[in-house]
């Protein structure tokens, strides 16, 4: 927004004044590629140019003058104008900013601080970082902690999917594929916490196979409600081949809403990398394709929780891959290490030379130039039992990992002496699904496998009782 001192209901600006008024515009078309004769959708006044007065957003107000709104129509022509003359453009920044990582050292077996350096020639205005596990066929992260990752190896999807609506699968090339093109509203989510006080980067590759029909795809961020027709509350990224649109649509109580849209060209059997940035401190998401800021909203009532992310299509047919999400951090940030489920690196190395913990990074500055990805490996060894990771109880019992994987876990417990032991996995009321252990054992620690393969997704307690009187019950996600 820019404000002209003065009142121009009834006399015109001077020519000093609409000089400076037509480079500053210029300066910021160029910067954010706006049109200076297109039109934009405005949450509430609808479709209205994008150089525009106050008035015309429903500001309630004669702003900004009779004489000078009547003034608008050549002040864009003039503005494109100096932007095909070459003006405005030269003054952008084109400079990518660069991150890096280091550690004090990359063997760990506790929390470590992760360092980031960060440049850039004007100044970084954004910091992500984004944490991994290595769980052997492939990298994941913990999507209790606001990470996410799948580059979808292998051959079937992981379980971390739930697919409600759609023919989702996973290409012979790694690719996730959604086949479909009759269906508009096709949904394959997952779980993610998503805070309060948080700057998310959602990126993922895509590209479009379909040539006819709709052609629409994009995700829901911050869902509160994956299962929901429309998400529940949320953000829909939505980018339209039909008509060659970029969308933010918020859903507010199942119910969609457009606020935002802007003019983008969507072509088929292309891959495309896509961004998109949520402050939920400001409410301010950015949209991104291939590293250009493509739409910017804000929502003055900004939505500080979400439970889950879900992909979409409407009549298209479109491969995923690389989807990952990150987190705002600072110039430094603690990497917490350890079997519990809050953990952000819950994986021990197969060997002293194999990570089991990457973090990654990228910034961008403030002319929206995004960095490349930094990265850095580091070697997890985690001790089997320890006095810092055991639950606060007389059997210390511990399950590693959990959230469960579709391999078999570890538990591990304590006996002060030798003993019958029953170990169960029961559902939430109490009822038992899986009997490990019901016998004697020996004085001192315990290990047995956990067969997490054969428990369907959801919540569960593990309870283990003593002879002795003693016992634990311990929460369980998969």
């Amino acid at each position: 927004a820019v404000c002209m001192l003065g009142d121009y209901s009834s006399i015109a600006p001077t020519a000093a004044a609409r000089e400076s008024l037509k480079r500053i515009l210029a300066w910021k078309a160029a910067l954010e590629d706006i049109n200076p004769l297109g039109s934009s959708t405005h949450y509430a006044a609808g479709f209205i140019p994008n150089v525009c007065g106050h008035r015309d957003n429903k500001g309630c107000t004669a702003c900004p003058g009779n004489v000078l709104y009547g003034q608008l129509p050549t002040l864009r022509s003039d503005i494109q104008s100096y932007l095909n003359g070459g003006c405005g453009a030269p003054t952008a920044d084109t400079q990518a900013p660069t991150t890096s990582i280091s550690a004090a050292t990359t063997t760990v077996s506790d929390d470590f601080t992760a360092t980031f350096a960060d440049a850039d020639n004007v100044g970084v205005a954004e910091r992500f970082y984004q944490v991994l596990e290595n769980t052997g066929p492939e990298w994941r992260a913990n999507r209790g902690n606001g990470f996410f990752n799948d580059n979808f190896v292998g051959s079937t999807i992981n379980t971390e999917w739930t697919i409600r609506t759609g023919q989702w699968v996973l290409t012979l090339d790694g690719r996730l594929k959604q086949a479909n093109t009759t269906l508009t509203n096709t949904n394959i989510s997952t779980a993610l916490t998503q805070g309060s006080g948080q700057t998310y980067l959602y990126n993922f590759a895509a590209k479009l196979n379909s040539t006819t029909g709709a052609r629409r795809f994009g995700l829901h961020l911050m869902a509160s409600d994956v299962a929901a027709q429309e998400r529940g509350n949320s953000y829909l990224v939505w980018f339209s081949a039909d008509d060659q649109k970029v969308r933010i649509i918020e859903t507010v109580n199942n119910v969609l809403n457009e606020r935002a849209s802007a003019s983008l060209s969507l072509s088929s059997g292309t891959w495309s990398d896509y961004k998109a940035s949520y402050n939920s401190s400001t409410g301010t998401l950015n949209v991104y394709v291939n590293n250009a800021l493509r739409l910017s909203w804000t929502d003055t009532t900004p939505l500080t929780s979400g439970a889950g992310l879900t992909l979409r299509t409407n009549q298209a047919e479109v491969e995923f891959d690389d989807i990952k999400v990150y987190k705002s951090r600072g110039t430094s940030r603690l990497i917490t290490v350890g079997p519990e489920s809050t953990q952000d690196a819950r994986r021990t190395s197969p060997s002293a030379t194999t990570p089991a913990c990457k973090v990654k990074s990228l910034v961008r500055d403030a002319a929206h130039n995004w960095s490349g990805v930094g990265n850095l490996d580091v070697v997890v060894n985690l001790p089997a039992v320890s006095s810092t990771s055991r639950l606060s109880s007389s059997l210390g019992t511990m399950v590693y990992p959990n959230p469960l994987p579709e391999q078999p876990a570890r538990i591990s417990y304590h006996l002060a002496r030798a003993q019958p032991v029953t170990i169960t996995v029961c559902d939430l009321r109490g009822k038992p699904l899986l009997t490990l252990h019901d016998g004697p054992a020996p004085a001192g620690p315990q290990q047995l496998s956990l067969p997490s393969q054969q428990l369907p997704r959801g919540l569960y307690l593990l309870q283990v009782r003593a002879a002795d009187g003693s016992s634990e019950v311990v929460r369980l996600v998969k």
